[in-house]
């Protein structure tokens, strides 16, 4: 692998590992997290005293499991969702042997699940972030799905100016709110964010990216895992190899 400069966007407890198998590789690598993740304490949540039962329970991060113990081994269900591998691994450490891994990874690849494609889909359970996207929990909505959302962290967004002596060969940004406050610090140095190739994690984050302006290369993994980006990031370096 070429000796890439890379910017690690992701949150401090998830960017250390990334960091280390991309230095491993030669790269150089800049850590600034775009958010902090931090507990989001709501009273549905942390009153939950007794063991609660739905048809589907879906978790869109591992940061939304983090974050609702110890109360969430009072959550039952006949369908547990993880939005992706990493989340599935979260929800077997806590002994859920019911999980689905939707193909793709999150909303849209949650949506087309069987339990979730049924015209009532019944009782759902998001554990989720403070303020995501409402696109998943409208369109069960629609289906007539009985939905209850839960928070159980929010982002605090990093207020520290992003300034780079020299720009670097590739960006990774893992959420549209990431992708948002990147943009953010575009002024900040003489060299322009927007020129950035970036690897995203889905097909909805790369629109995203275009919308906001981001003009260079645009790779999209199949999955939010350090895996997942390493795999893509190895197969783009391949393809600029052998264009050499």
């Amino acid at each position: 692998m070429f000796p890439l400069h890379i910017l690690n966007t992701r949150p401090r407890n998830q960017a250390a590992l990334l960091t280390s198998k991309l230095q491993s590789l030669g790269c150089r690598v800049t850590e600034y997290p775009l958010f902090e993740i931090v507990p989001y304490t709501m009273n549905l949540a942390t009153d939950v005293s007794d063991t609660l039962h739905y048809d589907v329970i879906i978790c869109t991060s591992v940061n939304a499991i983090t974050h609702s113990l110890p109360w969430f081994t009072r959550l039952r269900a006949k369908h547990f969702v993880a939005a992706g591998q990493a989340t599935y691994e979260a929800l077997r450490a806590q002994g859920v042997n019911n999980a689905h891994i939707p193909s793709p990874c999150g909303s849209t690849g949650i949506l087309t699940l069987p339990c979730l494609a049924s015209p009532d889909p019944g009782r759902v359970l998001i554990l989720t972030g403070q303020n995501s996207p409402p696109y998943l929990s409208q369109t069960l909505i629609q289906r007539g799905a009985d939905i209850t959302i839960i928070p159980t962290y929010t982002r605090v967004p990093n207020t520290k100016p992003l300034v780079l002596q020299k720009q670097p060969d590739l960006a990774i940004v893992t959420s549209k709110q990431g992708l948002k406050q990147l943009t953010t610090h575009v002024a900040t140095n003489a060299f322009s964010l927007l020129d950035i190739p970036l690897i995203v994690v889905t097909k909805a984050m790369r629109k995203l990216a275009i919308d906001c302006g981001f003009s260079d290369t645009i790779l999209v993994t199949d999955r939010v895992s350090n895996h997942a980006i390493l795999e893509t990031l190895n197969q783009h370096m391949t393809q600029l190899k052998e264009r050499l």
